[in-house]
């Protein structure tokens, strides 16, 4: 066993003791809630036994229940837990080797250290609480050994499913007698599937309950011999109670005969002062939890396997990647306002925004949804299944693309529409890449977008600069650019992306999931793309008034980068650890300083409109610099946005009503300035509005954040 300095081991214990009265308060409250039973059992028992609290140097908490009481709560246990405890068991998860259910505190983070396999046991991340269950085995002791040595080699072979021939071959701490005996029970566990040897293991522990009554056994628990307790009913019903921690929890009515049997007639003396250290301590261990936040030092080599980089780093690469994109994107606008009259540049980027108020609505909230899963447990369950949900809605939303161009050249006879075809392919694919690149903030791969962007946008500039030159096609060049870029955004993503990420198709198997729909995200991200039909809104009063709007505002998005950058990276970190007012202020002043700075130089530049665009844009020079302030009012409220919709799905809910309101009377304020005042007052009323908006998000923020 590693041994660890005293100051380390205590910050360990006391971070390991808060999170498992959480996790044991949040068992007990769901087992209580659906009426099943349970028992504190081994370390916790003996715990509550002799002092009413923990051992000193235990570091987890095991309960027991029956197995028709298990079965009966395994289904139903995930609707009472908080957003950061998960059930994990065999049945539930692909990667969680062991036959132990737990309950796992996602906002912690155990560094691993032990036997590498091709697949990272979940068990191994999270500080656990662990289910431990009682089946009926044979009345006779050694038919009942057999029967629990035979149960635990089928367990061993699921395990060894888990493992490759590379991960024993590269193992340097086994012998090579050790190390022969491995590979031939890795070759031997491929003989069946995972779920053919659990099959055969459940199907072996339920056997001695058809066929006679006998003694209780808990299969899933392992000793240093490898000697399977024995335990009857009696000695559970009728339950009585403990103290543990402060709290009363159900125990088994005789705790003597319990214990005995776990730990000796000696079990009220403790072990020697040298075997009292914690079992699962391994390289290192990072906790939040209530406000308060524990960090005990890795190994340095366990340290640089970790994947994440600084938050520093995370934005720094963020910064990079939508700066390169907001370049390509400020380039794509200059050269359509210069190919396009200015009537038609406005009709044009209308266009644009119906196709990215298209993905927003199409997703239901779905890329957050997966983001904020991801956050809080790598391995959830469900991103498949909204993965595969948001794969189909991607096709119904490019078949319906094509359906609406069709129909409108069938309706105006207008090769505008048909030109518009290809956007249906941007749609698909498009939906598919965001998914990955959220993936990548959230697991602080933000170099990743680097190239993602990049593949997306350089497409679209170049047929823009070819049809530019050749004065033709500039909306069909605009059009296909998007659909190539798409193709090669796809092209690089695909060999980073998980495989329930790859998905071409929505999996039928998935759809038929249980999908937890929370629309609190999607209300936000349709506000956040509703607001851009401001262009449409002052369109429809005026070509003119819109010519001289649009190229300004639509410049807002690219002057907001950096705030982007750094919310987007912000976002996980919320919802791992929750919103503090400190968030709040570190997130505006890195948030709004840079915007305002980009603002202050648009502003100085906007005389040059007319030069780059040509001389129909001389009236947006004002619209341009009233743009700059909205722009900062913009930032802030995106900032505020994530933090909230971050902090819980409440929350997000809230935020995203106020959002949709905001961007509804943002549209109808720049319709109403627009026939009131032309360009600028439309432009100074949306200034208006986001700066309402801003305000609101901000006092919702500081309502839900933690002091």
């Amino acid at each position: 066993m590693m041994r660890f300095e005293h100051d380390v081991i205590e910050d360990y214990l006391e971070a390991t003791h808060a999170v498992g009265n959480h996790l044991l308060e949040t068992f007990d409250k769901a087992c209580t809630a659906t009426g099943i039973p349970y028992y504190l059992t081994s370390g916790t028992l003996l715990g509550a036994v002799r002092s009413g609290d923990w051992i000193p140097w235990d570091d987890d908490v095991d309960v027991i229940m029956f197995r028709e009481d298990y079965e009966r709560l395994a289904p139903v246990i995930g609707d009472h837990l908080p957003a950061n405890v998960a059930f994990s068991a065999p049945e539930a998860r692909e990667n969680h080797i062991t036959v132990i259910p737990r309950l796992l505190y996602l906002d912690s983070q155990r560094i691993h250290v032990g036997r590498h396999r091709s697949v990272e046991p979940i068990e191994t991340k999270h500080i656990p609480l662990d289910i431990f269950i009682l089946d009926e085995g044979p009345r006779h002791p050694r038919l009942r050994r057999a029967w629990s040595l035979t149960a635990h080699g089928l367990e061993k072979a699921a395990v060894a499913r888990y493992t490759s021939i590379g991960d024993v071959l590269g193992e340097s701490e086994i012998g090579p007698a050790r190390r022969s005996a491995e590979l031939v029970g890795v070759v031997l566990s491929r003989v069946l599937s995972i779920h053919k040897w659990r099959s055969l293991r459940e199907w072996l522990i339920r056997l001695p309950k058809r066929r006679e009554s006998g003694q209780f056994v808990a299969v899933n628990y392992s000793t240093a011999r490898g000697r399977r307790m024995t335990f009857d009913r009696d000695w559970y019903l009728p339950a009585g109670s403990v103290e543990f921690a402060g709290r009363s929890y159900p125990a088994p009515g005789r705790t003597h005969d319990v214990l005995t049997e776990l730990y000796g007639a000696s079990y009220a003396t403790p072990p020697p002062e040298s075997d009292r250290q914690p079992v699962h301590i391994r390289g290192g261990l990072e906790v939040t939890l209530q406000g308060r936040h524990w960090k005990i030092g890795p190994d340095p080599e366990a340290a640089q396997a970790s994947p994440k980089g600084s938050f520093g780093h995370q934005v720094a690469w963020s910064l990079v990647a939508r700066g390169t994109s907001a370049l390509l994107q400020i380039l794509t606008l200059v050269l359509l306002a210069r190919g396009l009259a200015p009537g038609w540049f406005a009709a044009t980027i209308t266009v644009n925004v119906m196709l990215q108020v298209t993905v927003a609505v199409n997703g239901f909230g779905l890329l957050r949804q997966i983001e904020v899963r991801r956050s809080r447990d790598r391995d959830d369950p469900m991103l498949a299944s909204l993965f595969s949900l948001r794969l189909a809605f991607s096709y119904a939303s490019a078949v319906a693309w094509i359906v609406l161009c069709l129909v409108t050249y069938a309706m105006t006879d207008s090769v505008f529409a048909l030109a518009l075809l290809p956007a249906a392919f941007w749609l698909l694919v498009e939906q598919t890449t965001q998914v990955w690149n959220g993936i990548s903030v959230v697991d602080g791969h933000t170099r990743n977008l680097v190239g993602s962007y990049l593949t997306r946008r350089l497409p679209v500039v170049v047929l823009l600069i070819a049809a530019l030159v050749l004065d033709r096609w500039m909306v069909p060049a605009w059009t296909l650019g998007m659909a190539a870029g798409s193709v090669l955004s796809y092209l690089w993503g695909y060999p980073g992306a998980e495989q329930w990420a790859r998905r071409i198709w929505p999996s039928r198997g998935t759809l038929r999931t249980r999908i937890p729909f929370d629309l609190g995200y999607w209300w936000g991200l349709v506000g956040q793309q509703l607001r851009d039909f401001d262009v449409a809104a002052v369109h429809a009063v005026s070509d003119v008034i819109s010519g001289a709007y649009a190229f300004p505002a639509r410049l807002v998005a690219p002057m907001n980068l950096v705030t982007v950058a750094a919310a987007s990276s912000l976002f996980p970190r919320v919802a791992r650890g929750g919103l503090t007012r400190r968030h709040l202020r570190l997130g505006l002043t890195a948030g709004l300083a840079p915007v305002a700075l980009i603002a202050a130089s648009v502003a100085l530049a906007a005389p040059l409109l007319p030069v780059i665009l040509g001389d129909p844009y001389e009236a947006s020079i004002d619209v341009m610099r009233v743009a700059c302030l909205t722009a900062v009012f913009s930032g802030a409220g995106t900032m505020i946005g994530f933090m909230v919709q971050g902090h819980s799905t409440a929350s997000a809910r809230i935020a995203g009503y106020i959002t949709l309101g905001f961007a509804a009377l943002q549209i109808l304020a720049a319709a109403v300035g627009a026939n009131l005042g032309g360009a600028v007052l439309a432009a100074a009323f949306v200034a208006a509005v986001n700066a309402l908006l801003a305000m609101a998000l901000y006092l919702q923020a500081h309502r839900v954040a933690v002091p």
